[in-house]
């Protein structure tokens, strides 16, 4: 079975899931592959999408954050929700961690499968995931510095966590790796290709963010043009530009600088 079978197996199955589960994807739009840009968002051949089109619609139960978490919240030792509490990335992404190791038994599995894996962190391309090599290359930079800092403090988040679930579920095994690999999935600053709204809290008292599936397919370019808009029901994901036939559809959630490209 080649990687290309496998790969329109995957693109099957996540559209299945995203359109049974209320989500919607322009006619005019397909997910392709390939071994550059892994999976991405194009406009299908003679089509084009004139500027004001809803490329993507992902309704919210298609999102993951903080607020769409409360069976696993209520099974975690108060201790845990405490520390985190002005801190909800760290609750969703220990609550990524559970889904994943689920595999197929995860209502999410179809999503995850297309997320580039634990073990090609290297393909995302950022400083955080050079390989030893390559580091010699940003040595005595601000990128080293702050690529450093980073991954103490997500050591620190990740080492008082698991002292603390542990209290409850000795069971739970060190996946410091499958950590790493949720934040560069769920953190906009640690990744190149991610799409996430910063939502408030109903009381306002902190800012969460937010993983919006299939929106996250679509690669990140600082000059697309391109609209969210978040509804009662959905968030849509719109073109400002037209985009002919058999083109990539790009994303842009603004600039960064280089600290932030990690």
């Amino acid at each position: 079975m080649n990687d290309g079978f496998l790969s329109r197996q995957k693109i099957d199955t996540l559209m299945a899931w995203f359109t049974q589960n209320g989500g919607t994807i322009h006619p005019a739009v397909e997910i392709a592959s390939s071994e550059l840009n892994g999976h991405f968002l194009r406009t299908r051949r003679d089509h084009t999408l004139i500027p004001g089109s809803r490329v993507v619609d992902c309704p919210h139960n298609l999102t993951i954050s903080v607020m769409d978490m409360d069976w696993a919240y209520d099974s975690w030792p108060d201790d845990f929700k405490l520390q985190w509490r002005r801190s909800p990335e760290v609750l969703t992404r220990f609550f990524l961690m559970e889904q994943f190791l689920k595999k197929e038994e995860s209502f999410w599995w179809p999503y995850f499968q297309m997320l580039p894996q634990p073990h090609q962190l290297h393909l995302l391309n950022t400083p955080m995931w050079y390989e030893e090599s390559d580091c010699i290359w940003i040595k005595g930079t601000n990128l080293d510095g702050s690529r450093t800092s980073r991954q103490a403090v997500w050591r620190h988040e990740y080492d008082s966590s698991i002292a603390l679930l542990n209290q409850v579920d000795k069971s739970r095994s060190s996946k410091l790796h499958l950590y790493e690999w949720f934040i560069s999935e769920h953190d906009p600053d640690a990744a190149t290709k991610i799409s996430i709204l910063k939502r408030w809290t109903e009381d306002n008292s902190v800012m969460f963010p937010v993983l919006l599936s299939v929106f996250d397919l679509a690669n990140h370019h600082p000059s697309a043009k391109v609209s969210w808009e978040w509804s009662a029901s959905c968030c849509s994901f719109i073109t400002d530009q037209e985009i002919s036939g058999d083109a990539e559809i790009l994303n842009n959630y603004g600039f960064k600088g280089n600290e932030e490209r990690e």
